[in-house]
């Protein structure tokens, strides 16, 4: 018996095998077009992972046996199922509609492009790896209407975002949704992991995510394994990065005359602490000392040279330097290594990435690591009704360094205001500092990056979730996801002594700091939909979600380590205990409840609608004003599927549509309702025994609590138009859209008698902005040349249409000078405000027609012609006023890409027009503000008198056209805030320029691989602006206080050399 069951197992495997071997063939076959052959077509064997890629003239090969299913599929053309039916196979593909390719995801669902009915941009993977990065919003910059990138230029700097302007006076950050996870967070996410990118720009669109999506939303979808065989992918680059433009500053030479020059027009006889002065105003002689330490001196004693805490006597010889050169990481390096897999059948899918990102900057000792994996998979069982997957990242990245954007002692600023007759060390070999007369005290620029190459922040970054679908009938699906963003960071600040600084000390120092923080989102949804009738198309979803975040933070810090090295400075317990401090904060603690529905209708595919609402309630209101309800809905009507258009050949696709919604602002901190309370000797110590020297610890309040506070709200409406056009070679999109916000949510500054607790967020003002967004591609072959040209343009307006009952205008925040912005009605948000200049006065005569500036007697020949605004015969703070609006009149972005077989050529641009920049670095590098070096501009454009040796009242310009005032020690009026440090920021930036070979079949036949390509690439190759300053890209650091210039890293100028292959 067992013998014949065995012989039946045997012959039935044999009689299969032989049925295989009979009908399994290679099956060949070409794939065409009315255009030609299909290079690149997949040929897929149905319900199996074989397939095969057509070569460049369409051809391909493939197991099959008689009367298999191949499908057969290729971008813009309808895919095709195909019988197998010999052993030669022509295949003619039909050309489809580009937009039903295009998969959005929108909220907690997907649409096809051709079908939304909101205002959404898409930015394909391919645009945004084209450069470089270390983040996606860099490599979103100029890619999408409506959407504005200011890059921080630092690595691992993250990029400033806005869509559609400034709907607040608070925070205007959008929200990010990562597979299906909202976040308000850009973190450290790897671009090259990202499949696709959405931009949900109006509320209609956006509204769905309620309370969070004022500011608009950015849906990113990261990389799944696509049906076929398993592939491995390998890609790297490596790139030199110089800096775009360089700093300005005079040299030692230069300085001498100017600060001779300074002291004469002054009224004095010139003379220095380190310079020797001769000569006339025409011809001053400059002379430069052997020493700067002891000041001026010819000759000294070496031998005495000390730097102990007892005896500072650090001899420092004079020199030249020019600090930017100095301090300048030439042909930086940048580079990346990652490795893909992926694969995929009709039930599961999996993906797997590794990367590993470095980034030294254009500055010295300044630097960035990332490494990072990925994992998405997934799964169906129960014959496909459930599904079940996950999509789980780490990133573990290390920011090295301390440099920071927007310091009066940063590297930039350094860079201007660093003596030049200072050396980088003294003869010792030691730092060289400004101890010696008029040398300024600014810190060795050089000294501070050195000293700081050891500070660190570290931080990683799990991000993900995991998932179940099941479908319940034929046209219910229930969904349910728990997503978590959970980080850690730590923070290392090493301070090393700085005794040749005019204020340093010998104190070393470091301090630790510890962080740790979660969100996560609960959400389960129930989705239906039906076609009904072939022309009723008909989807709908419902559900809840619940978030809840919470983060804090533990810091301590030690002086007077025994040694100064970083094994030893960096462990805190190794520090003098009777130096040690500790502080701690809570920094997230909120949680958020919301209810949502959406219903999608469409007729013959001619009438579109779309009805959403949702309801937040946040633990950050109290219980009266916490719950907020957000409808939304919108509107399509595809004109091209009327009769009446039926006789209009060129029109492949015309759809217009509109949209109106609600969206929400929570963004107020976690406790504003609550008044707060600290304890510390400073704020609350009390001498309640009556002792002088120690006092008793009590509480006051740190924060005012207002309970009143409630959602700010935004209504925006949209109005657009989608077109294809030519054969689907053109495709337009247009939208005009306005919002008004209200109940602006903004802190506002307490009276002085009330403490000097910080002012809680409270309901205060309207703002409304109008704006436009166009985009534009056009895509054709013309033999086996493809030209691809995208563009796109955007303008918004802002202007504050109410504050409080008295229209009290917000100040920004004061820097050596008053507020340098106002937010006031009538004017747009964080308008630039001083004095406005109305030229440089020419003689005595006509400074004496003006009105003077209050008692000072400041009218004079080269000096400002303060604008008497309000016309009382008086210049003084009452005529300070609008001088500058940090908004531009437009944005705008252009690609060309051009493909001639093999050989792919990509130039891409983008640009801001008439939006106006503070260059608060020329406050101090323009005037004799400080002592220390000044700007070139200071000495070759400053106005300057025919007749120097003449009494002042008899001056005449010799240059009449000079663009800066007379040089004068004694002016401290000139550098106050003016429209003289209010410059255009319009610029037009070649972002990208990208030659690219693909590899041949034949050399990758040769390699062994399936594919490959080797690309040279320029970045910031060219710059074309009137801004002065090193960056016209200013990053928004506060959203009252735009436009700002204070030091920031210019960006690089990068040559890269990349490589992709696909090893199977």
């Amino acid at each position: 018996m067992m013998k014949k069951e065995f012989f039946k197992k045997f012959s039935f495997l044999f009689a299969f095998m032989l049925s295989v071997g009979i009908f399994a063939q290679t099956v060949t076959g070409v794939v065409t077009s009315d255009d030609g052959p299909l290079p690149g077509a997949t040929v897929l064997v149905q319900g199996t992972n074989d397939f095969a890629t057509t070569d460049f003239d369409g051809n391909f090969s493939i197991e099959a046996a008689q009367g298999d299913i191949l499908i057969v599929s290729f971008v813009g053309y309808e895919t095709q199922e195909v019988a197998v039916d010999g052993d030669n196979l022509t295949i003619t593909m039909a050309l489809g509609n580009l937009l039903d390719e295009v998969v959005v995801t929108t909220g907690y669902g997907t649409q096809s492009k051709r079908d939304i009915t909101g205002a959404v941009s898409t930015i394909e993977a391919d645009d945004l790896t084209a450069v470089p990065a270390t983040t996606f919003s860099q490599q979103m910059q100029g890619r999408a209407s409506g959407i504005s990138i200011v890059s921080d230029a630092t690595p691992g700097g993250e990029a400033t975002v806005r869509i559609r302007g400034f709907g607040t006076t608070g925070n205007n950050e959008p929200l990010y949704v990562i597979d299906g996870v909202p976040s308000k967070s850009q973190g450290n996410l790897n671009p090259q992991d990202i499949e696709s990118l959405q931009i949900l720009k109006d509320a209609s669109a956006a509204s769905i995510y309620g309370s969070r999506a004022a500011n608009g939303v950015i849906i990113i979808t990261t990389k799944k394994g696509k049906i076929g065989s398993p592939t491995i992918r390998y890609s790297t680059f490596y790139g030199w990065q110089n800096p775009e433009k360089d700093v300005e500053a005079l040299d030692a030479q230069g300085l001498g005359e100017y600060l001779y020059l300074a002291d004469y027009y002054a009224g004095k006889t010139p003379s220095h602490g380190q310079y020797g002065f001769s000569g006339t105003p025409e011809n001053p002689q400059i002379t430069i000392p052997n020493y700067v330490f002891p000041s001026g001196a010819s000759s000294v004693d070496e031998s005495l040279y000390s730097l102990t805490p007892d005896n500072i006597y650090a001899i420092t010889r004079s020199a030249d330097t020019n600090w930017w050169e100095l301090l300048t990481n030439n042909n930086a390096p940048i580079l990346q290594h990652q490795i893909d897999a992926s694969g995929a059948n009709e039930n599961s899918q999996y993906a797997f990435s590794a990367s590993y990102f470095k980034q030294d900057a254009v500055i010295k000792y300044q630097g960035y690591e990332r490494a990072t994996l990925r994992v998405n998979s997934s799964t169906k069982t129960f014959g496909g009704k459930l599904e079940v997957g996950e999509n789980l990242s780490l990133n573990l990245d290390n920011r090295k360094g301390g440099y920071g954007n927007d310091g009066e002692q940063n590297a930039v600023s350094g860079s201007y205001k660093h003596h030049p007759l200072l050396p980088n060390y003294d003869i010792a070999g030691n730092f060289a500092g400004s101890r010696g007369l008029n040398l300024g005290n600014n810190y060795n620029p050089y000294a501070s990056q050195s000293r700081n190459q050891d500070d660190r922040v570290r931080r990683a970054r799990m991000f993900g979730n995991a998932y179940a679908q099941l479908t319940i009938a034929d046209d219910f699906k229930l969904r349910s996801s728990f997503g978590a963003d959970v980080t850690t960071s730590r923070r290392l600040d090493i301070g090393r002594p700085q005794p040749e600084y005019v204020e340093g000390n010998f104190i070393n120092s470091s301090r630790a700091e510890q962080s740790w923080g979660y969100e996560w989102t609960f959400t389960n949804t129930l989705s239906w939909s039906k076609v009904i009738a072939d022309v009723h198309d008909i989807s709908a979803y419902a559900g809840v979600e619940a978030i809840q975040g919470f983060s804090e933070y533990f810091g301590a810090s030690r002086q007077r380590f025994p040694f100064e090295t970083t094994s030893i400075i960096s462990y805190l317990d190794l520090g003098n205990q009777g130096t040690a401090a500790n502080f701690g904060n809570i920094s997230k603690d909120f949680s958020l409840w919301s209810q949502f529905a959406q219903a999608n209708y469409q007729y013959n595919e001619k009438y579109l609608a779309t009805v959403t609402v949702r309801n937040d309630q946040s633990s950050r209101f109290r219980q009266a004003t916490n719950s907020a309800f957000f409808p939304a809905f919108s509107v399509g009507w595809r004109l091209s599927e009327e009769d009446f258009m039926s006789g209009i050949s060129f029109i492949d696709d015309l759809k217009i549509r509109y949209g109106w919604g609600k969206t929400g602002n929570q963004e107020i901190g976690d406790y504003n309702a609550y008044t707060q309370f600290r304890s510390s000797s400073y704020n609350s110590g009390y001498p309640i025994d009556g002792s002088s020297s120690a006092a008793t610890l009590g509480y006051d309040p740190s924060t005012f609590g207002n309970p009143a506070a409630k959602w700010e709200a935004t209504l925006s409406n949209n109005i657009g138009l989608d077109a294809a056009l030519g054969g689907q070679k053109l495709f337009v999109e247009l939208d005009l859209w306005n919002r008004t916000t209200t109940d602006l949510l903004l802190t506002v500054p307490v009276i002085y008698s009330a403490g000097d607790a910080s002012a809680p967020a409270v309901n205060i003002g309207e703002m409304y902005n109008e704006g436009i967004d166009f985009g534009l591609t056009y895509d054709d072959n013309f033999g086996d040349l493809n030209l691809s040209v995208t563009g796109n343009i955007s303008t918004y307006r802002n202007e504050i249409l109410a504050l409080d009952e008295f229209s009290t205008p917000i100040f920004g925040s004061n820097r050596r000078v008053p507020a340098l912005t106002v937010t006031q009605v009538g004017d747009p948000i964080s308008s630039l405000y001083g004095f406005e200049v109305e030229g440089i006065f020419q003689s005595q005569a006509e400074a004496d027609a003006h009105a003077p500036y209050g008692s000072t007697g400041y009218n004079a020949p080269g000096k400002f012609k303060y604008a008497d605004v309000n016309n009382d015969g008086e210049i003084n703070d009452d005529d300070r006023t609008v001088i500058g609006n940090p908004h531009p009149d437009f944005t705008y972005g252009i690609n060309l890409s051009l493909t001639y077989k093999n050989i792919n050529l990509t130039v891409f641009g983008n640009g801001v027009q008439g939006n106006d920049i503070y260059n608060y670095v020329r406050y101090f590098a323009d005037f004799n503000t400080f002592q220390g070096n000044r700007s070139t501009r200071a000495l070759n454009d400053a106005w300057q008198p025919s007749n120097p040796s003449a009494p002042r009242s008899q001056w005449t310009a010799a240059n009449p056209d000079a663009t800066s005032p007379i040089m004068d020690a004694n002016d401290q009026i000139s550098s106050r805030t003016s429209s003289y440090l209010i410059e255009d920021g319009s610029y037009f930036r070649l972002r990208n320029v990208q030659l690219t070979y693909t590899f041949s079949d034949a050399l990758n036949d040769t390699l062994g691989i399936s594919g490959g390509n080797i690309y040279f690439q320029g970045q910031n190759l060219l710059t074309v602006t009137n801004y002065s300053g090193l960056n016209p890209e200013i990053q928004t650091t506060n959203d009252i206080q735009l436009g700002y210039d204070g030091g920031f890293m210019p960006v690089s100028r990068t040559l890269t050399v990349g490589l992709n292959l696909s090893l199977f």
